[in-house]
């Protein structure tokens, strides 16, 4: 009787621990596709130069930027373009990073083939840092366009596809 007891105990506490619902936060970051940057006022992007669009043949790419300003926080976020929203970039279990006191930060992200529309968000952090200043945030938006040609592929096109019209 004692151990059907039990047995029914365990039972009911598995039951209920199984059944409750878990909770994790979205991937998607709340902006829409249509964000529109703003201007560079916490963090100056060097790598993609001046937020222009890049192309390259890597698998992934390095994001680079410097601040003189303390409490800086920078998150990534790349453009889902099925959902029409931005998800944020996870590297190594953290979707966002605080910049040092060297005031320079740089990101490795994995890039998928084709075009990889990113949008890096600055805002300042408290001392704290579990208030933020989300509202008075910078956007800056680029695009990074991985090719999925090598690089000798690329060029040997550019050379010979113009002489095959010669030829034709």
């Amino acid at each position: 009787m004692v151990k059907k007891i039990c047995f029914m105990l365990v039972f009911l506490i598995l039951f209920s621990v199984c059944s409750i619902s878990v909770f994790a936060a979205p991937d998607e970051s709340g902006y829409d596709a249509d964000t529109k940057a703003t201007k560079e006022k916490y963090v100056t992007i060097t790598k993609p130069e001046d937020g222009k669009n890049e192309i390259t043949y890597n698998k992934s790419y390095s994001i680079c930027g410097v601040t003189e300003l303390e409490n800086i926080r920078v998150e990534l976020h790349r453009l889902n373009e099925d959902k029409k929203k931005y998800e944020k970039i996870v590297i190594d279990g953290k979707s966002y990073w605080d910049i040092g006191e060297s005031g320079f930060f740089a990101k490795e992200i994995d890039l998928k083939e084709g075009n990889n529309k990113i949008m890096l968000v600055a805002y300042k952090i408290s001392d704290d840092k579990k208030n933020t200043d989300s509202r008075n945030e910078q956007r800056s938006i680029f695009e990074i366009k991985r090719d999925k040609r090598n690089l000798l592929e690329s060029i040997k096109d550019k050379i010979f596809d113009p002489l095959k019209s010669l030829f034709e």
